[in-house]
């Protein structure tokens, strides 16, 4: 683009390495009330191959990779920073990874088969392994992060479906919904029997076979391969993979009956959420905004109450009636909210991001030193911790004063 509004505008793109080149835009007036203007003058933004990106990093043919998700990767990058190679910075996500559902396609049209799909993930299991002590199991739509979790903790821990990994469950949720047949349409007998099918109104049987569109070289694919997929013949389901690039993989998400029934990505929330129009049940929210694909007048009404809603705690408390209708329907399976990292060459000075500002809006208070050498941390917890001191000191100093 030729016009730009922002703190950079746009100098050139190359689409043969996806290299894109931004400049400060001498014409901005500044951010937010106290008109701040960057300090950067030039950003190059590049396609980086996730298992060379550490290498790049540490060879200095990138400056700042952000966004950093799974133990693995996360501690590559904090043995660079052992080595003094790099800066890193970490903070609490205000969203989660997840196996999302399509609501209006056979066989996950039914909450049980849904339900059923995640009792036969040992979620605790695959969190451990894929965050590695980096992230904590969520149970609905939201993120560690974000404000109303905060004010609903305790709630959310207690009274929200954890779907703990049980087979037996999973089989009994089945039945009584209905997945009792063969493919003969005799009764289904397990050790005989390979798929459940379930008769529909029109007559035809239903097999319970799970259509999941996944994407390429990716590590929460490889898990989920090796932690859900063997198990879904247990309680008589199969689950069929397809691997596809990402970008198709969307198309398939946003299109209303897809073939597909489950796809693996995450999700990431603005500071302010508006979810009446996530699950409105209006035919044009359907795929690119209601992703699930789903049409529960329960959850829709929940979710539009919020919109007219101006008091915090009122407002807090009916997040939690949002987050208990969602549990319920299992429209996700929540795999984990993990703790973000950054990792940047030590020149980069005051990169402080936070679970409320991205990567380009952080970039815009920090500068670069030519002369800095020595790595630094901003870690979430030591800046918790401070802030907490802080508090309890003026605590300390109100309670003296009065």
């Amino acid at each position: 683009p030729t016009v730009t509004a922002g703190q950079y505008k746009s100098v050139s793109f190359d689409n043969s390495n996806y290299e894109a080149v931004l400049e400060r835009n001498e014409n901005f007036k500044g951010q937010w009330a106290e008109a701040y203007k960057p300090n950067i003058d030039r950003i190059v933004i590049k396609k980086v191959n996730a298992d060379t990106a550490m290498d790049e990093l540490a060879q200095g043919t990138i400056d700042l990779y952000a966004g950093v998700s799974g133990g693995t990767e996360i501690n590559r990058g904090l043995d660079l920073y052992e080595e003094g190679k790099v800066s890193f910075a970490n903070w609490s996500r205000a969203g989660y990874g997840k196996i999302a559902f399509h609501c209006d396609v056979g066989p996950t049209d039914s909450m049980a088969v849904r339900q059923a799909v995640s009792y036969i993930l040992d979620k605790n299991e695959f969190m451990n392994q894929y965050t590695q002590g980096y992230g904590t199991l969520v149970y609905g739509a939201y993120g560690v992060a974000q404000p109303e979790y905060k004010a609903n903790r305790e709630a959310v821990e207690t009274e929200l479906n954890h779907y703990d990994f049980n087979i037996e469950t999973a089989k009994e949720i089945l039945i009584a919904d209905g997945w009792t047949l063969n493919a003969n349409g005799g009764e289904f007998v397990e050790g005989t029997d390979d798929i459940r099918y379930k008769q529909m109104e029109d007559g035809t049987l239903q097999p319970l076979v799970i259509k999941w569109a996944c994407t390429p070289d990716n590590p929460v694919v490889d898990l989920l391969n090796t932690m859900l997929v063997p198990n879904a013949p247990q309680v008589g389901m199969r689950i069929e993979s397809t691997v596809m690039d990402f970008n198709q993989m969307l198309d398939e998400l946003y299109t209303p009956g897809s073939e597909y029934n489950m796809f693996n990505l995450a999700v990431s929330y603005y500071p302010i959420i508006q979810p009446w129009y996530t699950y409105s049940m209006d035919d044009a929210y359907m795929g690119l905004i209601n992703n699930n694909i789903i049409k529960d007048e329960e959850l829709a009404t929940v979710t539009n109450d919020m919109r007219y809603i101006l008091d915090e705690d009122e407002w807090n408390a009916k997040w939690l009636e949002y987050q208990k209708r969602f549990n319920e329907l299992c429209l996700d399976i929540p795999l984990y909210s993990d703790l973000y990292h950054a990792f940047f060459t030590p020149t980069l000075q005051n990169y402080h991001p936070d679970s409320m500002h991205q990567w380009d809006q952080t970039l815009l208070y920090a500068w670069i030193d030519p002369e800095a050498t020595e790595p630094t941390s901003y870690e979430e917890a030591d800046v918790q911790a401070a802030e907490e001191a802080a508090a309890a000191e003026s605590s300390e100093a109100t309670e003296s004063s009065e």
